[in-house]
């Protein structure tokens, strides 16, 4: 039986024999020129990684071609440069090393692109213990914490390495606070998206907890930094979480560090009467994203939440206190007042896809928080509202939030709104994956007309969005389907 070959297997696959390579050479010069450096990329990667370590020579060579051949394509150079770091690291070729993670972040410069080089450059030179490269270690550092690493994996790693420069500069309460935040950031560290389980976690053997529990007893991490009072928890232990480890070098006339001082003083009073109901919180942002233990307590702190959105005038602050709301047991309490906000948010600023002003991407994010939040706790008791806001085109691409709402909801208007959405150039493909998800007889036809449609050839961004179209009035017919052999299909 002859192995299906998929069209880009070319260079996705780690096939390196002398026909492979023909085809690979022979398909790059046909390629548009500004792809090739990505092609030469993702080919050597997949070189790089293949069980068979006679083919790591060939990756390296390709990345080395990325380099020498297309010095202007800035983010295949910097990859590659780490890459072929990260080889000579693993080769004990330090110096080596530390030149191309360099020259990693001078591919950077001046570009939006932001890779993992700093924090690799500092580990290389904390693991060596490069004492006369250790201010280039700290730059790095400072580098990354300015980019704010939003991994769970990455913050750990920056806890790590602060812990184990500040042991080698001779600070050993800084090394104790950072060693107890990057523990804690292990303890509390958990899946991203259940779709991609391992993505972005911490990584960490018995040797390297030893070496942090060590760092953590030979201090004293509550003398660093005057902040560490307000980070107790109800019990008046602190919490060494990223909000707290991402201040403590951040120096004081930092604009971003006014910033959250603003924001945590005006949340104060909430996170303060949050305490007094039981809740063990420092932080609204991080309340906000874990779920509440019992009903009672949903109950007990939807109130206060409330209140708090209205006190409060952080846009910011008020998208955490919205989606600490996103809890279906609150719903009888919670959905209608966020409805309302969300339909008074119509400045048209708040639609579009431009690099806004901090002030309006503050009120974006708002709106997206209180979308989300809507998601979960608007239902058919809102139907009217919820149909009434889909249609207001005044609300842009944050609608999409309040489909994901309709999707649940068993009244039969909820398909009459789908299919007018379909029109709509904010919410269409959306919609009609709303249609589908609705399992409606009366949508057949409609998704039975767009399946039927003629499948474009080419790879044109119209060719591609008419594709997505038939795929998902297709899936959306197989849901009605099931559905309706199962007796569970709506009118």
């Amino acid at each position: 039986m002859v192995r299906p070959v998929s069209a880009d297997d070319w260079y996705r696959s780690a096939d390196w024999d002398a026909e492979a390579q023909a085809l690979f050479e022979r398909k790059l010069s046909r390629a548009t020129a500004h792809n090739r450096p990505q092609y030469l990329r993702i080919k050597g990667l997949a070189l790089l990684e293949a069980d068979d370590p006679r083919l790591h020579d060939a990756g390296e060579a390709l990345m080395r071609r990325v380099v020498s051949e297309y010095p202007d394509s800035t983010f295949d150079v910097s990859v590659a440069n780490s890459t072929l770091a990260q080889r000579a690291a693993a080769a004990g070729d330090v110096d080596t090393a530390l030149e191309l993670f360099r020259a990693s972040l001078r591919a950077e410069i001046g570009t939006n692109i932001s890779g993992t080089s700093e924090l690799e450059l500092a580990e290389l030179i904390l693991r060596e213990r490069r004492t006369d490269l250790l201010a280039e270690a700290e730059m790095a550092l400072d580098t990354l914490l300015a980019d704010d690493p939003l991994l769970g994996g990455l913050r750990f790693r920056y806890a790590v390495a602060r812990a184990r420069l500040a042991a080698l500069t001779d600070e050993p309460d800084e090394a104790a606070a950072f060693a107890l935040g990057a523990l804690h950031l292990a303890a509390v560290d958990a899946p991203i998206s259940s779709a991609h389980p391992t993505f972005g976690r911490v990584e960490a053997d018995d040797r390297l907890f030893a070496e942090l529990e060590a760092l953590a007893e030979e201090g004293d991490a509550e003398a660093v930094s005057p902040l560490i009072d307000d980070f107790r928890g109800i019990d008046g232990e602190v919490v060494w979480d990223w909000l707290l480890i991402q201040r403590l070098r951040w120096t004081a006339d930092d604009p971003l560090i006014a910033q959250q001082d603003a924001s945590r003083l005006e949340a104060k009073p909430i996170v303060e009467e949050l305490q007094a109901a039981g809740f063990d919180v420092i932080d609204l942002e991080a309340f906000s994203l874990r779920a509440l233990p019992s009903t009672a307590a949903a109950r007990t702190a939807a109130p206060i939440l409330l209140r708090g959105i209205e006190q409060v005038s952080d846009p910011d602050l008020q998208a955490s206190l919205a989606m600490a709301l996103a809890d279906r047991r609150v719903r009888a309490i919670a959905a209608a007042p966020l409805l309302e906000m969300f339909g008074a948010m119509r400045d048209p600023a708040l639609n579009g896809h431009n690099r806004p002003s901090e002030a309006v991407g503050a009120q974006r994010r708002l709106k997206s928080g209180l979308g989300s939040a809507l998601s979960t706790l608007a239902r058919d008791e809102h139907f009217d509202t919820l149909a009434a806001l889909l249609r207001d085109r005044a609300h842009g691409y944050h609608r999409v939030y309040l489909l994901w709402a309709l999707e649940h909801v068993k009244h039969p208007g909820a398909v009459d709104v789908a299919i007018e959405l379909l029109d709509d150039e904010d919410l269409d493909l959306n919609a009609l994956r709303t249609l589908g998800d609705l399992r409606s007889e009366r949508g057949e036809a409609v998704l039975t007309a767009i399946a039927g449609r003629p499948v474009p050839s080419g790879r044109s961004e119209e060719a591609e969005t008419a594709r997505a179209w038939i795929k998902i009035a297709e899936r959306g017919l197989e849901k009605l389907a099931k559905a309706r052999a199962a007796g569970k299909s709506r009118p």
